[in-house]
């Protein structure tokens, strides 16, 4: 313990903050004082990585708990990006490194994620809580769609890593298969499930077994 005491701080890797979209609703805001906190808290806990998250949930939902105006099909979710990612860099202290995800790909098609990637997308999770094109959260009970399989497929291909996390049992477990099917072809596929804890220890759906 002497010896732990003594060691320099350690370095943290916040691996799941929904950051860019407090960033955006900062912006329709236009009152950035809790990113300037947030930011501050990174310095002071010696945040040294972060996966900022984008995140799409039903329309009800990001109006009631995000802005009215947060999801906006004349904006669209290229330039919400881009907008977050920009602010990011200007507001997120510059020795931190950044990979910027979206969570819930509801608007988000699959012939765009070349694009996305070199806008620096380096994350998806394909499905929030509810079901969407591509497959099912963890309120409801059908697996990955065809979109959803062309969705990884696409995601592997251009390199950005699958978050496993929100979804159901079935939407995992089909979304296993297509990643395990893609690295017995050789290819190198990133997946993980960086914020989701474990049933056993607390039974909701949300959690994995």
């Amino acid at each position: 313990l002497f010896h732990i005491l003594h060691l320099p701080k350690f370095q943290m890797f916040d691996f799941h903050y929904d950051l860019l979209t407090k960033l955006y609703i900062s912006y329709l805001n236009n009152d950035f004082w809790e990113v300037e906190a947030i930011c501050q808290a990174f310095r002071q806990n010696n945040i040294k990585a972060l996966l900022a998250n984008l995140c799409f949930e039903t329309e009800a939902e990001m109006k009631k708990e995000y802005h009215p105006n947060y999801w906006n099909p004349e904006v669209g979710i290229k330039e919400m990006f881009q907008i977050t990612v920009q602010l990011a860099k200007k507001y997120i202290p510059s020795d931190i490194e950044v990979y910027y995800s979206i969570e819930g790909c509801d608007f988000l098609e699959v012939e765009d994620l070349e694009e996305f990637y070199q806008m620096g997308l380096r994350s998806i999770l394909p499905v929030w809580n509810h079901s969407n094109q591509y497959g099912s959260g963890n309120r409801t009970c059908q697996g990955l769609t065809p979109k959803g399989k062309a969705l990884i497929e696409k995601a592997v291909e251009v390199g950005i890593a699958i978050d496993l996390s929100h979804m159901n049992e079935k939407t995992f477990e089909d979304s296993l298969n297509v990643i395990e099917n893609l690295q017995k072809q050789g290819k190198k596929a990133i997946f993980f499930a960086p914020h989701s804890n474990i049933r056993r220890l607390c039974n909701i759906k949300r959690n994995l077994t």
